[in-house]
């Protein structure tokens, strides 16, 4: 079976549920990629940590981290997506650069995270 880019997810998920409502100007593609996020703890001290893309879109995306951040801190993201076509297996990457623009403290100890780009870059 074929795996979309985004994960088992069909690469072209777009939610677009309750558009009357929705704030956002670009539509979101579900995902469930693990993503690797740096950056500061606020405190000067560097962290890399794993975390779990949920969703990106042209102009964000949403992840799932265990460490607690701000609203405005600057954070790296690189996530890697893939895509077996046939039998041959291409693998790509997003280097991101974003600004964290909302976070919801979740029960599990997890941070949600949205967080707009600054800089992205294919690789």
């Amino acid at each position: 079976m074929a795996t979309g880019l985004c994960g088992d997810l069909n690469p072209m998920t777009i939610d677009l549920s309750d558009k009357a409502n929705e704030r956002r100007g670009k539509p979101r593609v579900a995902c469930n990629l693990p993503a690797i996020v740096r950056g500061d703890n606020g405190a000067g001290a560097r962290f890399e940590q794993n975390g779990i893309l949920r969703n990106l879109s042209a102009s964000g995306l949403d992840l799932q981290i265990a460490q607690d951040m701000v609203i405005g801190q600057r954070i790296f993201v690189l996530v890697r997506l893939s895509n077996l076509h046939e039998q041959v297996q291409l693998t790509h990457a997003i280097a991101i650069q974003g600004v964290v623009v909302r976070r919801e403290i979740q029960d599990d100890r997890q941070s949600g995270l949205a967080v707009k780009f600054l800089r992205e870059r294919f690789l």
